[in-house]
């Protein structure tokens, strides 16, 4: 059963990017993210996370408490973050359903302020998708917003999320960002605001604009 409303899948297009405006750690930020991730058939779908807080373990364990069955492709970008805990930090994916076919690879950024490289790592992985199976879904979540802006201003984000977003035009994939409104200033909000095609917003309930 989907936490947003089902509005949001006929809402959301291929190439599209999704900004997700939620409480951190609340179980409705965590709910959103799969289902953004799930818009179509997992089995047919790549989905790539992009990690500051979490770990690549974190990710691929939050998809199989909640999905039954692990994606075509499975990809980590991970950003090496101060903010994150050092007790997982290391993949061990030996046990875990994501990961049993070979189709998991993860990439490592050492700085969240060093955004060339971030990019560039992303896009490499959305162009390795797109040319080896340009009929499947690719989803991507940037986990989250609300780190990065504690590594780069304010200008430095915007700019990079409107080159990224003319990159996942290109390749086709759905992106969606986190963001905890209650870290940052009403008009920081309201700037990021403007980069998306639709904003999902939680405050007791799910309010959807497009």
């Amino acid at each position: 059963m989907r936490t947003l409303p089902t509005e949001v899948v006929e809402l959301v297009d291929r190439g599209d990017d999704v900004l997700v405006t939620c409480p951190s750690f609340a179980e409705e930020e965590s709910e959103a993210c799969i289902d953004l991730l799930t818009l179509d058939d997992p089995a047919g779908t790549n989905v790539l996370s992009v990690a500051f807080t979490q770990s690549p373990n974190d990710r691929f364990e939050m998809w199989s408490r909640n999905v039954d069955e692990p994606p075509a492709r499975a990809g980590v970008v991970s950003v090496e973050a101060d903010t994150r805990s050092t007790a997982d930090t290391a993949p061990t994916l030996d046990d875990d359903p994501v990961a049993t076919r070979g189709r998991v690879t993860i990439d490592t950024v050492p700085s969240p302020e060093n955004l060339t490289r971030l990019g560039v790592r992303i896009v490499e992985r959305l162009d390795e998708w797109e040319s080896e199976h340009s009929n499947r879904r690719t989803v991507v979540c940037f986990h989250s917003l609300t780190t990065l802006l504690q590594y780069v201003s304010i200008d430095r984000a915007y700019r990079f999320l409107q080159v990224l977003a003319e990159q996942s035009t290109v390749a086709d994939a759905t992106t969606h960002y986190h963001l905890d409104p209650g870290a940052h200033e009403e008009e920081t909000v309201a700037t990021l605001v403007e980069l998306f095609d639709v904003v999902c917003a939680y405050d007791d309930g799910w309010t959807i604009h497009e």
